[in-house]
Protein backbone atom coordinates (compact mmCIF):
# COMPACT_ATOMS: atom_id res chain seq x y z
CA UNK A 1 0.00 0.00 0.00
CA UNK A 2 2.69 2.61 1.00
CA UNK A 3 4.48 1.86 -2.36
CA UNK A 4 1.74 2.96 -4.59
CA UNK A 5 0.39 5.83 -2.22
CA UNK A 6 4.19 7.11 -2.73
CA UNK A 7 3.55 6.42 -6.48
CA UNK A 8 0.15 8.23 -6.38
CA UNK A 9 -1.65 5.34 -7.69
CA UNK A 10 -5.30 4.54 -6.27
CA UNK A 11 -5.71 2.10 -3.20
CA UNK A 12 -8.95 0.46 -3.18
CA UNK A 13 -9.61 -1.34 -0.08
CA UNK A 14 -12.47 -4.06 0.31
CA UNK A 15 -13.63 -6.77 2.96
CA UNK A 16 -12.04 -9.99 2.09
CA UNK A 17 -15.39 -11.83 2.77
CA UNK A 18 -17.14 -9.42 -0.20
CA UNK A 19 -14.61 -11.02 -2.46
CA UNK A 20 -14.58 -14.40 -1.15
CA UNK A 21 -18.47 -14.20 -1.19
CA UNK A 22 -18.71 -12.79 -5.17
CA UNK A 23 -15.93 -15.74 -5.60
CA UNK A 24 -18.16 -18.31 -4.64
CA UNK A 25 -21.28 -16.71 -6.48
CA UNK A 26 -19.51 -17.20 -9.16
CA UNK A 27 -18.45 -20.87 -7.82
CA UNK A 28 -14.70 -20.56 -7.56
CA UNK A 29 -13.42 -22.59 -4.82
CA UNK A 30 -9.39 -22.48 -5.54
CA UNK A 31 -7.21 -20.45 -4.03
CA UNK A 32 -4.43 -19.82 -5.79
CA UNK A 33 -2.45 -16.66 -6.05
CA UNK A 34 -3.28 -16.60 -10.16
CA UNK A 35 -7.10 -16.97 -9.57
CA UNK A 36 -6.82 -14.77 -6.32
CA UNK A 37 -5.91 -12.28 -8.79
CA UNK A 38 -8.19 -12.96 -11.51
CA UNK A 39 -11.12 -12.77 -9.25
CA UNK A 40 -10.27 -9.74 -7.36
CA UNK A 41 -9.94 -7.78 -11.04
CA UNK A 42 -13.17 -8.83 -11.76
CA UNK A 43 -14.61 -7.96 -8.98
CA UNK A 44 -13.54 -4.78 -9.05
CA UNK A 45 -14.81 -4.37 -12.54
CA UNK A 46 -18.09 -5.35 -11.79
CA UNK A 47 -18.30 -3.96 -8.29
CA UNK A 48 -16.41 -0.23 -9.17
CA UNK A 49 -15.86 0.14 -5.27
CA UNK A 50 -14.73 4.00 -4.24
CA UNK A 51 -11.34 4.84 -4.43
CA UNK A 52 -11.09 7.11 -1.15
CA UNK A 53 -8.27 8.56 -0.72
CA UNK A 54 -5.95 7.26 2.30
CA UNK A 55 -5.01 8.91 5.18
CA UNK A 56 -1.64 9.95 5.87
CA UNK A 57 1.19 7.89 7.26
CA UNK A 58 0.98 9.55 10.03
CA UNK A 59 -2.75 9.11 10.85
CA UNK A 60 -2.17 5.42 9.69
CA UNK A 61 0.60 5.09 12.40
CA UNK A 62 -1.49 6.48 15.11
CA UNK A 63 -4.24 4.51 14.62
CA UNK A 64 -2.10 0.63 14.34
CA UNK A 65 -0.71 2.19 17.80
CA UNK A 66 -4.13 2.46 19.33
CA UNK A 67 -5.40 -0.61 17.78
CA UNK A 68 -2.54 -2.27 19.19
CA UNK A 69 -2.61 -1.03 22.77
Amino acid sequence: MEACTGKELPVIIVQPTQVRQFAKAQGVNAETDKIDSRVIAQFGAVMKPDVRPLNSKKVRYIRDLLAYG
